[in-house]
């Protein structure tokens, strides 16, 4: 999957967003361009100095949907609650590619995205990678962060989600990861 990747947007370029990066920038197989997306212009020089990315953009730009429709691969690096807003954009935006991202609470932001594929249905495979720093931005990026990592990818929310909501995209993300990073292991989210 990686040598199959054109354009990879990270949005969200804190320490996980960066360290991503990095690790793309470096792997063998990866050709595509990445394009990043930050809040802040202080983080959007950094990572254009570090060269981290092709492109940086800061959340706010104007054409931030075509700039994020150009791209096939989506991952999401922001807290919950901004990737929910993100993911509501998305929908509106039919946003065609892959989508994963990175946040630490599963519930809340898995039961949105079911919310929001009744109106279009994203190719969306949630996933939280088992790393991390107490350093904080994109300054605290680490190179090897993902090697030898777990990364948990979410499969169900609850009995009533369809058994085969992502089972391709699961497989294809799945993948990406054990061929290039990560061991994985499915998980079925549910509130206790």
């Amino acid at each position: 999957m990686i040598q199959s990747l054109k354009n990879v947007c990270i949005f969200g370029m804190g320490l996980m967003g960066t360290s991503l990066a990095y690790s793309l920038k470096k792997h063998d197989n990866f050709n595509g361009k990445i394009t990043g997306i930050v809040r802040t212009t202080k983080s959007k020089e950094w990572i254009v100095k570090q060269k981290l990315a092709d492109e940086v953009y800061l959340a706010d730009t104007h054409n931030l949907e075509s700039i994020i429709k150009r791209t096939d691969f989506l991952i999401i690096g922001l807290p919950v609650l901004d990737a929910i807003d993100l993911i509501e954009k998305l929908v509106n935006w039919r946003y065609e590619g892959l989508i994963t991202d990175m946040c630490s609470t599963r519930f809340e932001l898995e039961k949105k995205i079911r919310e929001k594929e009744q109106k279009f249905r994203l190719r969306f495979v949630g996933s939280h990678p088992m790393c991390g720093s107490e350093v904080s931005g994109p300054e605290g990026y680490v190179k090897d962060l993902y090697i030898n990592k777990l990364c948990i990818l979410i499969n169900k929310l609850s009995k009533e989600d369809q058994e085969d909501r992502s089972k391709r995209r699961i497989k294809s993300y799945r993948n990406f990861l054990e061929r290039n990073w990560y061991e994985d292991f499915i998980l079925r989210c549910r509130k206790s």
